[in-house]
């Protein structure tokens, strides 16, 4: 059966084909833009009690790629490992997943509210060799 060629159901002037992107990946889109806007904020946080902090991309990209350092030399991750991410959303997440991106690594977002049982399935099922989690969940983990 021949494949079914999808553009007939585009809209009119959509163009069948993508243009190359300008970056190889997240992590290298995220090292252009904190090369060429080093002070602009990345992310910001504010919390119920009023607290807030921001990260600038420069930031972003410095802690990141410390963190993709600490993955593949200290934890000796090898490229194409799976990692779950089990975090809300706060400022460590985007370095934990720009980290997990440069160090060549697959992230598996895992939801923080998940009870015990889901958390064990989807570990076993991603094959994640690594967990990076927050410690206030730490205490649903099943070992």
């Amino acid at each position: 059966m021949p494949t079914p060629d999808w553009s007939l159901q585009y809209a009119p002037g959509t163009p069948k084909t993508v243009a190359t992107l300008a970056y190889a990946h997240l992590g290298d889109l995220l090292r252009q833009t904190a090369a060429a806007q080093p002070a602009r904020l990345s992310h910001s946080i504010c919390l119920p009690n009023g607290a807030s902090a921001s990260l600038t991309y420069a930031q972003l990209d410095r802690y990141s790629d410390a963190f993709a350092c600490h993955l593949r030399e200290t934890l000796k991750l090898e490229k194409g490992e799976r990692v779950a991410l089990q975090m809300p959303n706060c400022l460590a997440y985007p370095i934990a997943a720009f980290g997990i991106f440069k160090a060549g690594l697959v992230l598996v977002n895992t939801n923080p509210l998940y009870t015990p049982t889901e958390m064990a399935h989807q570990f076993k099922d991603s094959g994640a060799k690594a967990l990076v989690i927050i410690d206030v969940f730490a205490n649903k983990l099943l070992f």
